[in-house]
């Protein structure tokens, strides 16, 4: 870096720091920039003048964040891509080219090491347009990639354009990194150094080197200085024998069964230095405001937006409300076959239909839909007052389960849990109680059979709602988690072995991080890594596994169907 490189604040943001004589005036820019050059002149560190013996000794510098190693190719580590599976907006992302890249920073997420990784990237999409971190390292060392490394969620805060971040699992004032979080650390960090040529161990730093902040902890400068511990293990390419013993809080296997002992702090903490209606520095001073980070427990689940897409009345428009304005949620069924889905009820909602009395609507009146393979569509913005309650349309938030609840019949378990996972969510944004929570037919005005006569008698599936949805706030881990490799595989299965689902009530979906929550694991396939991978990330958690593969003569399906008529949860395990 030269002298040039040393520019104010108010040529990086919209700001008036370091003040308007920086530049104008008596332009002290100029006179901090001779004062530079003079320094570096002088200083021994700056390149030998002409003439200069350059065979004569130097004082040798033992800092190791600035004794570079001769380069040795660093191949790739084992590194899962969930990028499309966590939340975020593609298209509010920025593109940077690699010459852009100049840092690598590091992060720690301020939560306990066992919160979900979906958890800690729905916190950062409340504020921007995904989770802020290329990588995310695990507490057992398992690296995540989180967002492309040409994307940043943000064009102008040095430290997130021009970087490449890692965000590592923990909190780091008392404790470091596991070993294998250090070990994954180096091996991912030696990579990127062979990827990116123009890194070096000067570009890894700490988000509190950038900006007044905790992360990645106070252990990273001072302590136990895990800067130099991980600087060290990339510049030798050796694993540190230690870090156990100097962190006796950090366990490289946490109990998975342990309940979170705060909130979340994640992104609040990232984003008290982020102020303004984009949640930028603003004039140069940090944003003060205070983040009730309690209301982070409740992950943004993942919702397909399908509202463009469905049918709308040519003429008819929906009135706009006021987002403060929502205070409950109903719940509908659409009383048609589980295997009906929003396309066809949207054109039933804006067809005018003169023998029932009603009129056209401008389109599909839920806001949100809860196919029979559990997946979560939203179907109208949440800001339009659509038609779903008679005289509560202008506060209420409509979550319809496909299928026809009467007579004994009830949502399959994956709808339910998804419901309850949306619904929780939903709870969480706009401060609602469960009591906000109601069925069609307990709206007042409303004498419809709508959410069926299952809800609150026979079978009353508003009980099971509930408690799912009380079982997500609370942070309870599922008891068995039944993981898919891909949407596809899921979608057949629960369609083809339902009675399995029905009998068990097993949580069922893809995302590996959900499942190493849980007690017992049925394993399908895991997409984007090996089976074998993921058994051993499983037992590495704690998890009881029961392997459940297709084969070429034997489907999944086939095999959890034989289970349910022989009233056995699992192949190989006994449920203790």
């Amino acid at each position: 870096m030269t002298a040039e490189n040393v520019v104010g604040m108010c040529e990086l943001l919209d700001t008036s720091s370091p003040g308007s004589t920086f530049d104008t005036g008596p332009a002290w820019k100029g006179t901090l920039s001779e004062r530079i050059v003079q320094f570096l002149t002088d200083s021994p560190l700056s390149p030998p003048a002409e003439g200069h013996d350059e065979g004569a000794p130097e004082a040798p510098d033992e800092s190791p964040a600035l004794t570079e190693p001769e380069r040795i190719p660093a191949p790739k580590p084992p590194v899962e891509d969930v990028v499309e599976r966590l939340p975020r907006d593609p298209q509010r992302l920025v593109q940077r080219e690699v010459d852009d890249v100049e840092f690598i920073v590091i992060n720690h997420t301020a939560a306990p090491p066992i919160t979900p990784l979906q958890t800690i990237a729905a916190a950062f999409h409340r504020r921007l347009p995904g989770i802020l971190y290329q990588f995310f390292i695990a507490s057992n060392g398992a690296i995540y990639q989180t967002q492309p490394l040409m994307e940043v969620v943000d064009g102008r805060v040095p430290y997130i354009a021009r970087a490449i971040n890692i965000g590592f699992a923990g909190e780091f004032s008392d404790d470091i990194p596991t070993p294998s979080q250090i070990k994954s650390g180096r091996q991912l960090i030696s990579w990127l150094m062979e990827e990116f040529p123009q890194l070096t161990l000067a570009s890894i730093r700490g988000v509190n080197e950038f900006i007044n902040h905790t992360s990645p902890g106070e252990q990273w400068l001072q302590g136990r200085r895990w800067k130099d511990i991980l600087i060290d293990a990339v510049r030798t390419g050796a694993d540190p024998t230690t870090t156990a013993e100097a962190s006796p809080g950090a366990a490289a296997d946490p109990d998975p069964k342990a309940q979170p002992a705060a909130a979340v702090q994640t992104a609040n903490e990232m984003m008290e230095v982020q102020g303004g209606k984009e949640g930028l520095l603003q004039g140069g001073e940090l944003d003060a405001q205070e983040r009730h980070v309690e209301r982070e427990l409740v992950a943004r689940p993942q919702i397909r937006d399908i509202s463009h897409d469905l049918p709308r009345h040519p003429a008819l428009q929906y009135r706009r409300r006021q987002l403060a304005a929502i205070t409950h949620i109903a719940v509908h069924h659409t009383a048609l076959p589980p295997h009906v889905g929003p396309e066809q009820v949207a054109q039933a909602h804006v067809a005018e239909d003169l023998d029932r009395g009603k009129s056209a609507w401008s389109g599909i009146g839920y806001h949100y839909f809860i196919p029979a393979d559990g997946e979560i569509l939203q179907t109208q913005p949440v800001e339009l007052r659509t038609h779903h309650v008679d005289r509560h349309n202008s506060y209420a938030i409509g979550v319809a389960f496909a299928g026809s609840f009467m007579n004994g019949a009830t949502p399959l378990p994956q709808q339910i849990h998804s419901g309850a996972r949306l619904i929780a969510w939903l709870m969480q944004e706009f401060e609602l109680q469960l009591t906000d929570v109601l069925g069609h037919n307990e709206f007042s005005y409303n004498a419809t059979p709508c959410p069926g006569s299952e809800w609150l008698e026979g079978n009353r599936w508003r009980d099971s709602l509930m408690a799912e949805i009380e079982r997500v706030q609370n942070g309870i881990p599922p008891y068995h988690y039944v993981l898919f490799p891909s949407d596809e595989s899921m979608s057949e299965t629960l369609t083809g072995a339902s009675h399995y689902f029905d009998e068990f009530k097993p949580v069922a979906g893809t995302f590996l991080e959900d499942a190493l929550q849980a007690r017992y694991v049925t394993l399908v396939g895991a997409g984007t890594i090996s089976t074998a991978e993921a058994e051993r990330r499983l037992a590495d958690a704690g998890v009881e596994i029961d392997p459940l593969e297709d084969s070429d003569t034997i489907s999944a399906t086939h095999r959890l169907l034989q289970l349910a008529h022989d009233g056995r949860r699992f192949r190989s395990l006994l449920e203790s």
